[in-house]
């Protein structure tokens, strides 16, 4: 009597199962190193997973936001110094004039306000290109 077929299907595939268990196997790898992007955790939000690109993004922004908040820092530094500079010297003189204050305050904020303009336009060109 001969095998039946569901008998030989069994019979090859019980004698071939390494090299179909390696083949699923090396499948499962290929699928999952090329379909998956890896992925981290946000530096802006940690619940969410990003990508590296995505990562870089919010790096670049990061480091954006923090030119600009130490340029405000510079500006503050340098309005500090001006207004100490001028009251020694009030101080020391016994003499205010009032217009020069005025004037000199005036050019110096008309200054930060440019600069900080221009590198607030520069930081969100920059920004806009890289999305």
């Amino acid at each position: 009597m001969s095998p039946t077929p569901p008998q030989t299907c069994l019979q090859t595939l019980n004698d071939k199962y390494p090299y179909l268990l390696a083949i699923l196997l090396c499948l499962g790898v290929i699928l999952y190193a090329f379909g998956c992007d890896p992925k981290t955790k946000s530096l802006i939000d940690p619940l969410q997973r990003v990508s590296r690109f995505e990562l870089q993004l919010e790096i670049d922004s990061l480091i954006a936001q923090s030119e600009i908040r130490f340029a405000e820092l510079e500006q503050q530094e340098k309005l500090k110094a001006f207004l100490f500079q001028r009251s020694i010297e009030a101080a020391s003189t016994g003499i205010v004039n009032p217009m020069s204050l005025i004037t000199s305050l005036l050019t110096l904020l008309s200054g930060a306000a440019v600069t900080d303009n221009i590198r607030l336009r520069r930081t969100r060109k920059k920004l806009a290109e890289e999305l």
